[in-house]
């Protein structure tokens, strides 16, 4: 082949498939969602071959993989599922130590920080428990109701705390970290009212609960203070204890690890690279953790 041929091979080549980068930049790009999920089809199919697509419905994300469907809040977070949904699902339960906690039917699993609700989804689904879904966010908030309408869940829209009171809120959920504390670049900062776990549980009606998951972005030693007499009526607990308390990123190990150890419950396991603890209570009756 001559070098005028080569051109030509190379530049139609090009033309057929244009390269990732420029694709990738203008799908991440978009400026709104009706014209992402139009760019993503085309560019799915081009250079990616995820095995979604992505819908826009009464407003929202839908993210679809032939099995099932989940709304999302972001763009951004579509490529969490670029293996699929239950690839995604399946993950989470591994990073926050759920496939050693034994979840039966009609159990209450409290999901704390549960933006768009895959983790009490997921559980249902599993093992036919009940879900208390704790998500401060409102675009998260509004996905996690329409994701959870299919199973036996309470969604409560507000933070949890120590105490009922009203707190700044910085909003930074792009990049999933909005938190109480103060955060670099947020992209909204408002005040809400915060509540207590144990207000949540005293009202839920519950005697016991199986799991409480729990993520706040650095608020886990606050909201465990505010859990009182539940924490002995818990049986697991997992947290996220990785650095993301306030500006300095702080991890809440240590407190947490204290918090729980003085509470009864034993460290079963420390799952990384996100930094999680998997607890279960020592002090509860085996009859009880049966």
């Amino acid at each position: 082949m001559d070098s005028s041929s080569g051109v030509a091979s190379g530049l139609l080549h090009w033309i057929a498939s244009p390269p990732r980068a420029i694709l990738r930049r203008r799908l991440w790009r978009s400026s709104n969602k009706e014209l992402f999920a139009s760019r993503f089809a085309s560019t799915n199919r081009l250079t990616e071959n995820w095995p979604i697509r992505v819908t826009v419905e009464d407003g929202e994300f839908v993210v679809h993989d032939g099995q099932q469907s989940l709304c999302i809040a972001r763009q951004e977070r579509v490529q969490l599922y670029k293996k699929g949904l239950a690839h995604r699902l399946n993950r989470l339960a591994l990073e926050y130590v759920l496939n050693d906690v034994p979840v039966r039917a009609g159990d209450l699993v409290v999901d704390i920080g549960a933006n768009i609700g895959e983790v009490g989804l997921m559980l249902a689904q599993r093992h036919g428990c009940r879900v208390i879904a704790i998500e401060p966010e409102v675009e998260e908030f509004r996905c996690l109701k329409r994701n959870l309408a299919s199973i036996e869940a309470q969604c409560i829209n507000q933070p949890l705390w120590s105490s009922a009171t009203d707190l700044r809120f910085y909003s930074k959920n792009d990049t999933g970290d909005s938190s109480l504390f103060e955060v670099e670049d947020p992209t909204g900062v408002r005040v809400v009212r915060a509540s207590t776990l144990k207000d949540v549980l005293d009202q839920s009606g519950a005697q016991r609960v199986r799991l409480v998951k729990l993520e706040a972005e650095g608020a886990e030693p606050e909201i465990l203070d505010g859990a009182y007499d539940w924490l002995e009526r818990i049986e697991y607990l997992t947290a996220d204890v990785g650095p993301e308390r306030g500006m300095s990123q702080q991890s809440t190990a240590v407190p947490v690890i204290a918090k729980m150890q003085a509470a009864g419950f034993e460290l079963m396991h420390v799952s990384s690279p996100r930094l999680v603890c998997l607890f279960r209570n020592l002090r509860l009756p085996m009859a009880e953790r049966s």
